[in-house]
């Protein structure tokens, strides 16, 4: 059983700031609320064969998994443009999550981009029909799967034992010191489109780098455990996108 509530609410107002500038602003609020039950059961060693039921298994074992988690966030979206040539958006966001520490749980996160259509701003060949040039910033934050900042306990799964249930300590060592994890990305592309749009070129290069990634580290079975939990990865992705249309 899995059940998901959210709660979206926004407002947003469209007015011309001046004859040539245009502006559209959004503000609003997003929650997100997840709790999950799941029972899963197990059989070995079937008597019968090839008749699948647990009352026909030797060894049966189960177990249940509770979680729940929530998410609320704030954002703001604001749009300008010039003439409908230039056009520059701003957003930001900051998000509060359950499943960080309280001093981390908090974490904002902008982007910024400007677009232009250098295609009316300045004199083009006939054989150019349009050409946008665009760049733009951007920050986005993730909070950590549930329970990672305190120990639980779990029931393995040789109980009962004569009739005795029993806990013991999770497989993985949690970190009260989480931090969300970050990506930051640029970008930068043009569009342009030729006679009269039979052709398009259409060309992107980015980057990408996240840091203070939140993975299960891999540990010494003396401890007690097999996974630290921490923000111990750092990726670098980037490359070119090319669309070609005729």
């Amino acid at each position: 059983n899995s059940r998901d509530i959210t709660s979206n609410l926004s407002l947003n107002m469209t007015t011309d700031l001046t004859q040539d500038f245009g502006m559209t602003l959004r503000l609003g609020n997003d929650v997100f609320d997840r709790s999950t039950n799941l029972i899963r059961a197990r059989g070995q060693s079937f008597v019968v064969p090839r008749f699948n039921h647990l009352s026909n298994a030797t060894n049966v074992s189960n177990a249940q998994q509770l979680t729940e988690k929530r998410l609320i966030g704030v954002y703001g979206d604001l749009n300008i443009d010039w003439r409908d040539i230039l056009y520059l958006n701003v957003t930001g966001r900051n998000d509060w999550t359950s499943t960080l520490p309280e001093n981390n749980r908090s974490f904002f996160y902008p982007s910024v981009s400007l677009g232009a259509v250098v295609s009316d701003m300045v004199d083009t060949p006939d054989w150019l029909t349009y050409a946008k040039l665009r760049v733009s910033y951007a920050e986005v934050g993730k909070d950590a799967p549930p329970y990672s900042t305190v120990g639980v306990f779990v029931a393995p799964s040789i109980y009962p034992i004569q009739g005795t249930t029993g806990f013991t300590k999770g497989a993985t060592i949690a970190s009260p010191d989480l931090k969300p994890e970050r990506t930051t990305s640029q970008e930068v592309g043009f569009d342009l489109r030729f006679l009269n749009n039979r052709l398009g070129l259409d060309l992107t290069l980015y980057r990408a780098n996240s840091k203070d990634m939140i993975i299960p580290v891999p540990v010494s079975n003396a401890t007690g455990s097999s996974r630290f939990i921490t923000n111990a990865g750092e990726i670098e992705n980037r490359g070119i996108e090319l669309t070609l249309r005729a």
